[in-house]
């Protein structure tokens, strides 16, 4: 399902594509058969490639992402995975493209909300789809005593929650979890060393 082409190094035409690489960048096979790899690139991208195999001898590597562009002039981030090989006598090139760019997206918003839940001064976990810890934050030491390495894998109820926790709401913060949907509340938690703590709750479920 993904777009998979020989192109020659010699003069980088292409030399064979599959249906997929059609369908992506929106040329017809015999159009494709007339360019060279450097037409799938804007032309910044296409110096680029040509100083990367200038400085790397000629070869081409599963290298660093780069900017593709369809024929009608849509860009994409294309992660890409090479071959050398000799194709009916040629020097070639056997390259599968994956578009990345959702991916990337997400990374980076990612790594924004981890900077604001890292300097955030309310205490924050985040939990995987078995709902142990897989993160808190510096505020979350700071309030309960408990590091990273203590909070890893344990259930934030087994950690947070004790016998005069109220059983009701923790009933409804797990159905809550369950079902996928947002909760508010104000919970008793214990800290580390046994003391108590009201904390108004917030439990939001995101998909990653």
């Amino acid at each position: 399902p993904l777009p998979l082409w020989i192109f020659e190094v010699a003069t980088k035409k292409f030399l064979l594509a599959n249906k997929a690489t059609e369908r992506k960048y929106g040329y017809s096979g015999k159009e494709l058969l007339s360019l060279t790899v450097n037409d799938i690139r804007p032309p910044e991208e296409a110096k680029r490639l040509a100083k990367y195999l200038e400085e790397n001898n000629g070869e081409l590597h599963d290298a660093a992402p780069w900017i593709h562009r369809k024929k009608s002039g849509e860009e994409f981030i294309a992660r890409i995975t090479t071959t050398k090989f000799n194709y009916k006598g040629k020097a070639s090139y056997l390259v599968l493209a994956d578009d990345i760019s959702e991916l990337i997206k997400k990374e980076k918003e990612i790594s924004r909300l981890l900077l604001v839940a890292r300097n955030t001064i309310n205490g924050i976990i985040i939990t995987g789809r078995d709902r142990t810890i897989e993160w808190i934050n510096d505020a979350f030491t700071e309030m309960t005593g408990y590091t990273f390495q203590e909070a890893l894998g344990k259930f934030p109820t087994d950690l947070l929650h004790g016998k005069e926790t109220d059983q009701v709401t923790e009933k409804e913060m797990k159905e809550a979890v369950t079902a996928g949907r947002n909760y508010s509340g104000e919970v008793l938690n214990y800290r580390k060393d046994g003391s108590r703590m009201w904390v108004q709750t917030t439990i939001s479920p995101v998909e990653i």
